[in-house]
Parts: C-alpha cells; structure tokens; sequence
C-alpha cells in the first residue's frame, strides 16, 4: 500500500526562527534483498520550547508505495543552509564554526495512506 513515513526528531541547534540549521537529510528505503527502493529527502526544522520542554515532532512526510516485507531505513547528509558562503559570517551555529546538518533521531512513523 501507499504509507507516509516520517521521522521523530529533535533539532535545537538554534532558535525556531532561523533556517540555517534546518537539518535536511536523505532517507533511504531498502527492500528484503537490500535494494534500494526509495531515496528522498526529509526536513527537520528548528523547534522551540514549549512550556519548558522540548518534545519530539515530526520531520516533512515521505510517501512511499511498501509492498507486504520487510525493509530498512539509512539516513544520509543533505545539503542545509549552513554549507552556504553567504553564511559563513553567521554568528550562531551553522555559522562561522562551520556547517551544522544534525538533529537528535528518536525513531520513525510509518502510516497506511492506501
């Protein structure tokens, strides 16, 4: 059937209302036999606090068609904002420390669509 998976994160590399360390990144699908099936790219923004705490959310949604088996998931670098020239004088993370692509992974939701 058609499902939507997602990943359950965690980014606090910066406050919510900064994109440069927007952890982006390729998930990767692989059947029983360890063909790949699907390569797409995910988004985990920023979060804030809420009331303190900082709870798992929700990465963008990939839609992919899962026929009855078992697979398996690799998660790879995408290209953030952080690996921009334009923001190398940037002076929070992701800035002129360097490149920062990371989020704390919790695990992944898959659910049926069709």
């Amino acid at each position: 059937g058609l499902y939507a998976l997602y990943v359950r994160y965690n980014n606090r590399q910066h406050t919510i209302d900064s994109g440069v360390t927007n952890a982006v990144k390729t998930l990767s699908i692989f059947n029983g036999e360890g063909k790949l099936q699907q390569r797409s790219v995910v988004q985990m923004p920023n979060l804030s606090d809420e009331k303190g705490q900082y709870p798992l959310k929700s990465s963008t949604e990939i839609k992919v068609w899962l026929d009855k088996g078992s697979y398996s998931l690799a998660v790879g670098d995408f290209f953030n904002m952080s690996y921009l020239q334009a923001n190398s004088s940037y002076k929070g993370s992701g800035g002129f420390t360097g490149p920062v692509n990371k989020a704390s992974i919790a695990g992944f939701s898959l659910t049926r669509i069709e």
